[in-house]
């Protein structure tokens, strides 16, 4: 950590400014005082090129309809091949108010009413919201769990291909589990989609947070056929901490698809981004390379502590190999049984049947999860998202922000240490 020139150690006061991850945690845990390690954003202040950028622009005192959408795809371009070698095209861009706002556009120009759309849980739990809000089927494809960590099933996928799914969204780095698929991996995926006339619906929004050896790909970059079906997401928002200016990038390389993007687009006729969130993207990907390596070289410390924290102190909590995202996933499995009755029942603690993949857990599993949360929130004073927000796969889990300060983090495995230690 002395080798950086950027002060990620010292972090602002977040709480009483309207801010989602600090503001509503007595609504969302039952107290106001548990540390706030769960939504995805950083406790990071952006790098100082995007602030200037901003204030700049602000100082123009005029703040109407904007073109900033059509000047960023310079930007975009060189940011894609300088980070992972994929040449794109300005025409091949789209611009939207975020990655969930254009899935639900590419939802509804790539799918019809009732299509199947598959996931691989444990998943990002908006994507089921956002199919069935569309009125098409969720599908799931839960991710094998083995001791080696998570990979994707694939004589699971060519079932459900086979029996007719129209669309596969693909979460990639995958949120929660921190896997970055691999080039096999995503070949043989690609390669199913191309036989069973599968789109592919690839959000690739923590594509610059990897952890060296691992390194992303894009699948649209792969091959000209895969790329034929496929829309890539990608933003500038969780890897330099700008989520709250809404602006994202879908790319689609082929002109039918960019066709029906274009219509869909046309009957919603949403902006494409915001002013502000346009100089910021120009900014990021101009301008802030060396901060986000910094970035990296920090959040990937903060993993290692966990890992070597838990490993050393709490082998009964375990967490798979990071190989990108400052999301964590924590397997509590271990512990259930031996939790206290749950006193907490809110927002992030009750496991659903819509977000457990279709009827739910049992009720057994269901009330050692609400036990979990409860004793999280109450015992150790943390609060996390629940795992079973992410599919029935994630009972017994609980995803970890590690994007703050190293003070912070080693509060919160202290504290959650305590809290185990008096299970006892």
């Amino acid at each position: 950590m002395t080798n950086l020139t950027c002060n990620f150690d010292t972090i602002p006061t977040r709480a009483g400014r309207g801010t989602l991850k600090y503001d509503l945690r007595g609504d969302l845990f039952g107290r106001s005082d548990v540390i706030p390690m769960w939504v995805a954003d950083m406790d990071f202040e952006c790098a100082p090129q995007i602030k200037k950028a901003i204030v700049e622009r602000a100082d123009h005192n005029l703040y109407g309809y904007d073109i900033g959408a059509s000047l960023c795809g310079g930007s975009v371009g060189n940011w894609l091949r300088r980070r992972n070698g994929w040449e794109v095209e300005c025409e091949w861009l789209r611009f939207t108010t975020g990655v969930l706002a254009g899935l639900g556009f590419a939802i509804r120009a790539f799918t019809e009413a009732g299509d199947a759309v598959v996931i691989q849980t444990p998943v990002y739990p908006p994507f089921r919201t956002l199919v069935e809000a569309n009125g098409r089927r969720v599908v799931t494809n839960p991710l094998h769990h083995t001791a080696d960590g998570f990979a994707m099933d694939f004589g699971g996928l060519e079932k459900i291909f086979s029996a007719g799914a129209r669309a596969i969204i693909l979460c990639n780095p995958h949120n929660p589990v921190g896997r970055v698929f691999t080039r096999d991996e995503l070949t043989r995926l690609g390669e199913l989609c191309v036989e069973y006339d599968v789109t592919i619906l690839s959000d690739e929004i923590h594509s610059d947070l990897i952890f060296a050896p691992h390194r992303h790909i894009h699948i649209a970059s792969l091959d000209e056929r895969f790329a034929a079906r496929c829309v890539t997401f990608v933003a500038p928002s969780k890897s330099f901490n700008i989520a709250g200016l809404a602006t994202s990038v879908a790319i689609i390389s082929d002109e039918k698809m960019r066709e029906k993007w274009d219509a869909e687009y046309a009957r919603s006729h949403i902006i494409e981004g915001t002013l502000f969130g346009h100089v910021a993207l120009r900014a990021a990907y101009d301008h802030c390379e060396g901060w986000l390596e910094e970035l990296l070289a920090y959040l990937k410390g903060n993993v290692e502590y966990v890992h070597t924290f838990l490993c050393e102190n709490i082998p009964s909590v375990k967490a798979p190999c990071q190989q990108g995202t400052y999301l964590v996933w924590l397997d509590f499995r271990e512990l259930l049984d031996s939790l206290p009755p749950a006193r907490l029942v809110g927002e992030l603690v009750e496991p659903s049947a819509a977000a457990s993949g279709g009827g739910g857990p049992t009720n057994s599993a269901s009330s050692g999860h609400r036990r979990l949360m409860s004793w999280l929130a109450d015992e150790a004073g943390l609060g996390l998202n629940s795992g079973a927000d992410f599919g029935r796969e994630g009972v017994g889990f609980a995803r970890l922000n590690v994007a703050t300060n190293r003070a912070t983090l080693e509060q919160a495995m202290s504290q959650l240490y305590d809290a185990v230690g008096r299970l006892c």
